[in-house]
């Protein structure tokens, strides 16, 4: 018996009947041989990224973020609140869309410490505009970002999957470092 992945490519399912056969899983990404691959303990030339190589994509994605988020705050200053929610919102679309692909890769390779962290990093997503609607000058206002950050940094001692995701949590880490420099920012120019 064999699953459908995303791009047409088969994997052999064992133990789980008809079920499966009569319909396909299927799912989207980079997931399917590579990753599967990895978990099944097969050698992958994608995973050549020590621990040092993945902390400084992440330390440097939100130092060029914060950098980003501080320039665009001195650059267009404060704006009005419909132009916050909308560029707010659509990053935090990218970002939430990027860690459902980090999530899928982590259940594909059955690393449950890596996807219970990237469903942390999506809830601190989730966190940040609702503890911004609860209090939007008040002190915490710091929690989200740092959270956010913290998720990142576990994912990437965690992660020993494809080289792709590596770069995936640097985008995710270059969004969480520009929306919380510019909100930081923002903060410290109303008090």
């Amino acid at each position: 018996m064999r699953v459908q992945w995303g791009l047409g490519d088969q994997l052999p399912v064992a133990g789980h009947g008809d079920v499966l056969a009569r319909s396909p899983i299927r799912l989207g990404g980079d997931l399917p041989e590579a990753d599967a691959a990895h978990a099944a303990g097969g050698a992958s030339s994608t995973t050549k990224f020590s621990l040092t190589d993945r902390l400084v994509l992440i330390f440097g994605g939100l130092a060029f973020g914060a950098i980003a988020g501080l320039l665009t705050l001195i650059g267009f200053g404060r704006p009005s609140g419909i132009e916050r929610l909308v560029i707010g919102s659509m990053l935090l679309m990218l970002a939430l869309h990027l860690c459902a692909q980090t999530l899928q890769s982590s259940w594909a390779r059955n690393a449950t410490l890596c996807a219970n962290t990237a469903i942390m990093h999506v809830i601190a997503l989730f966190l940040w505009p609702i503890l911004y609607l609860i209090s939007p000058t008040e002190s915490l206002l710091w929690v989200s970002p740092v959270l956010a950050a913290m998720t990142l940094i576990v994912l990437a001692f965690s992660w020993r999957g494809r080289g792709r995701v590596v770069y995936r949590l640097a985008l995710e880490a270059i969004i969480v470092g520009s929306l919380g420099a510019y909100q930081g920012g923002l903060t410290l120019m109303a008090g």
